[in-house]
């Protein structure tokens, strides 16, 4: 398969004060073109070297430049790049009512503070109970003092003394400004109420296909559409009389206009008006936040999807059958349709272009997801549009200049701020009650039932949304990883070519091109930061052939002396699961790159790895022993037929904990032991097993593998030692045979 993302289309940045290491050589930007740039080196000789724009592109791609963002600045400059902006810098942009609530409970933090100083109060819920009147008092003063007036209007109304919060509440505001500050104040009240639709599925459904026809040439008035509801909601009740069943609760006016009121109002001035007139209609007037370039600031939240109600908005919840929801779990344990069926969803958006960088799902909100997402931002996304077969790209990518969250745990932790600190990010909080990220994403998923349906055809898809004489009893179950394939398809070939109210009406995928050319975007951190970075993190134990994770020998000179002389052998490891050529390993303190004691692991995946190996084994269950050339034979076929789409399309947060890594290590590796060569030859065909070929065919279009070719810093073609092979079974430096794992 020809992949699609081409490595060489995106334009990076580069400063005058930043220093780039290419292939061990430190250089200074001094000058950029159409065609690229002028890198000098730092070095006494002040050689000047050229690279162009898409040799750049393709070694940043390839993890090979090394990018430090104003080494060369005064040191006070320098640590102002990385380190995050003041939380009270965002106070100001707070709405009147918020900022009303963030006075208040300050004023009582500081009251309880002046209490605490004079030894009036303890932290027990007794202890503030009994000074809670004095409290009121007190923090009646900080309002009047930092307000100049008396009268205080708090939440629906106006009082002399602001209303007492219950001795828990005023003790979790206190932890609250101790942990964050005044964001640590930020309340949720917008996150709140009960967002669980009282509707059944199959009544959303009808309800929405009839609101989504008020975006159509007629211009069908918001009575119409509830008349309309109504006929509908008759005829089902009509038909469901007739097979005994309960009648549908029929929609109030009121909840079909606030239904109506959900659609993007941009898209359906587009079905009303027209393109021309909904641009006109929705051209910026106002400056607005001023942003130029693409990365610059991108917005992650995360929240509760319930995937129930957005399948029945859109329509495809009738489409599935019996089995088809219980295996999706929407089916309780009676076999009766669920209500909701919620799972978090964290999301990254340019706000500069609005093109969605970082998606990622899982079952809870964790610290994991949030740092998965920003993994995807700096990573090229072009494998999950090729596993898509997406007629887009999806290669919007780069180190961000400034990530804004909510105040939520999974973006407060110390995984995800260290994340954003050691790529350099500037990290800023938003306090809360600010869902303005939200209700974009919001209207990303109300969205996807007028486009999405109709232009999924892909391989997964066609079988779920066009039923036809397609044989339903043997269609495979859907699951969680269709729906995520379905999301990446309208992302990708949908949202991003779809005009945007907020870019004057042009596309996020032009827009991105568009400031991309102009500007470029900070490259990528270089692939040993990101195994640093967004690697797992484990606990090993160095043998005589050095350190194993799963089923890999890692094996240095370095790693195998330090091991002599260490009396504890266990050490700390960082492994990435996608490229398991390295690993880190911490030696006294210091991290060292380990690499595999067996060439060919390169850029290879875990995901990749463990199908390869579960291929393996089942075709070569009575040998002992695999020659490397037929392991990497085997990567390499996985790698090309690219077999399990959904697999490779998801964006479920993957399980790398310490039990995951032993079960597979255990189910897999133990049995067979890979060698450099071996005199085992193949299965032949009237053999069971698997007869794996010789040649490998390489499609000459495919971006996917590696080069054949070495290049010197500029790009330029040295050398070309050809493909993988026998030859590339030579044993590095410190290995003491191969990687295996023993049967007991």
């Amino acid at each position: 398969m020809t992949l699609h993302f081409d490595p060489t289309r995106t334009r990076y940045r580069f400063e005058t004060y930043d220093k780039v290491t290419i292939n061990g050589i430190d250089f200074r930007p001094v000058s950029e073109s159409e065609e690229g740039y002028i890198f000098v080196r730092v070095d006494k000789t002040g050689v000047a070297e050229a690279f162009p724009h898409g040799v750049l592109s393709r070694r940043v791609a390839d993890g090979d430049i090394v990018h430090e963002r104003g080494a060369f600045l005064p040191e006070g400059v320098r640590r102002s790049l990385v380190n995050s902006a003041a939380d009270i810098d965002l106070l100001a942009t707070l709405p009147d009512a918020a900022r009303e609530r963030l006075l208040i409970r300050d004023a009582f933090v500081q009251a309880y503070y002046d209490l605490e100083r004079q030894g009036r109060v303890k932290r027990t819920y007794d202890s503030v109970d009994r000074v809670m009147v004095k409290l009121q008092t007190l923090a009646k003063e900080y309002t009047d003092t930092r307000n100049g007036k008396a009268a205080r209007k708090y939440v629906g109304g106006y009082e002399t003394m602001p209303k007492a919060p219950s001795s828990k509440t005023l003790l979790e505001w206190v932890r609250g400004y101790e942990r964050e500050n005044l964001v640590g104040l930020g309340d949720h009240r917008a996150k709140g109420g009960n967002r669980t639709s009282r509707f059944m599925p199959e009544e959303r459904i009808i309800l929405m296909e009839e609101v989504r026809k008020y975006a159509t040439p007629e211009r069908p008035t918001q009575a119409m559409i509830f008349r309309n509801v109504q006929a509908a909601f008759e005829v089902a009740n009509a038909e469901r009389a007739k097979e005994g069943l309960s009648p549908l609760a029929v929609p109030s006016r009121e909840t079909v206009r606030r239904s109506i009121l959900k659609l993007d109002p941009f898209h359906v001035d587009i079905g009303r008006m027209g393109l021309e007139a909904a641009r006109r209609k929705h051209a910026p007037v106002g400056q607005g936040l001023q942003l130029t370039r693409p990365l610059e600031r991108v917005e992650m939240d995360e929240w509760e999807v319930d995937l129930i109600t957005i399948m029945s908005d859109t329509g495809l919840l009738a489409h599935l059958d019996d089995e088809e929801l219980r295996s999706l779990g929407f089916l309780d344990s009676k076999g009766k349709p669920r209500k909701t069926f919620r799972m978090w969803l964290s999301v990254a958006i340019c706000a500069a272009s609005r093109c969605i960088v970082g998606m990622r799902l899982s079952t809870t909100p964790t610290a994991a997801n949030a740092v998965k997402t920003l993994e995807m931002v700096v990573r090229d996304k072009g494998q999950w549009a090729d596993a898509v077969d997406a007629l887009s790209s999806w290669d919007m990518h780069g180190t961000p200049e400034t990530i804004v969250t909510d105040g939520g745990s999974s973006y407060k932790s110390l995984d995800f701020r260290g994340a954003c600190a050691d790529l350099g990010i500037t990290a800023e909080r938003a306090p809360g009650g600010l869902p303005q990220l939200r209700g974009t994403v919001e209207r990303v998923f109300r969205t996807i039932g007028d486009t999405l349906i109709p232009r999924l055809t892909g391989r997964t898809f066609s079988n779920v949304v066009a039923r036809g004489d397609y044989d339903s009893e043997g269609r495979a179950a859907l699951t969680i990883d269709d729906l995520t394939f379905a999301l990446i398809r309208w992302v990708v070939d949908i949202y991003h070519n779809t005009p945007h109210a907020g870019l004057a009406a042009q596309t996020p995928l032009n827009r991105w091109r568009e400031l991309n050319h102009v500007w470029g975007v900070t490259p990528i951190p270089a692939m040993r930061r990101r195994r640093l970075v967004f690697g797992t993190a484990t606990e090993c134990t160095v043998q005589n052939d050095g350190i194993t994770v799963l089923g890999i020998s890692y094996q240095t000179e370095q790693l195998a002396r330090w091991a002599i002389h260490a009396r504890n052998k266990k050490v700390e490891v960082r492994w990435y699961s996608e490229d398991l050529g390295a690993i880190e390993v911490k030696l006294d303190g210091e991290w060292h790159q380990v690499d595999a004691a067996l060439a060919g692991f390169a850029g290879v995946k875990a995901q990749t790895w463990l199908a390869a190996a579960r291929r393996l084994r089942a075709a070569r269950r009575k040998e002992a022993e695999m020659a490397l050339p037929i392991v990497l034979q085997a990567i390499r076929e996985i790698e090309a037929m690219n077999s399990d789409a959904k697999a490779a399309a998801s964006i479920l947060t993957e399980d790398w904990s310490e039990d995951r890594l032993a079960y597979q290590e255990e189910r897999l590796f133990t049995g067979f032991n890979v060698v450099a060569s071996s005199t085992n030859a193949p299965a032949q065909r009237d053999e069971i097993g698997l007869v794996i070929p010789t040649d490998v065919h390489r499609d000459p279009d495919s971006s996917a593998l590696p080069p054949t070719s070495s290049e010197s810093a500029s790009g330029e073609v040295i050398s070309g030692p050809g493909e993988l092979g026998p030859s590339a079974s030579t044993t590095r430096s410190g290995s003491t045979g191969g990687y295996s794992i023993e049967e007991d």
